[in-house]
């Protein structure tokens, strides 16, 4: 399957349209990947986009720790309608894996230099 068109298409949707309501944004390149917040590289999506086009960014970029975190921050929100179980343990598992090449190893540490990426974005 082809992730990025996907997630172009995705983008690209994003960028022509106005949605009214609750929204979410979302860098189109990750700051992770060196985009900026410029407003040509920032999109509204819905809550569902939002984390399909996370985990796109994982599927496409599968070695980045980065979007890894931010997925997995995706995967373990509290109180809302959880992904389908399929991408959850997809997330666990690169993530528990990714831990322990980092020497991490319980799957729910997240040491503060861990915690600290996510803010970089």
């Amino acid at each position: 399957m082809d992730y990025k068109k996907i997630y172009d298409s995705l983008m690209l949707h994003a960028q022509n349209r106005t949605l009214e309501g609750y929204v979410e944004k979302h860098h189109i390149i990750p700051r992770c990947m060196k985009g900026t917040n410029e407003r040509n590289n920032l999109v509204n999506l819905t809550p569902r986009e939002h984390f399909l086009a996370h985990w796109l960014l994982v599927k496409i970029h599968p070695d980045n720790f980065k979007l890894l975190c931010a997925w997995n921050c995706f995967c373990r929100i509290k109180d809302v309608v959880r992904p389908l179980s399929i991408h959850y343990e997809r997330c666990r598992v690169l993530w528990v894996a990714e831990l322990h090449k980092r020497k991490i190893t319980h799957p729910d540490s997240f040491a503060k230099p861990y915690r600290l990426l996510l803010y970089e974005f």
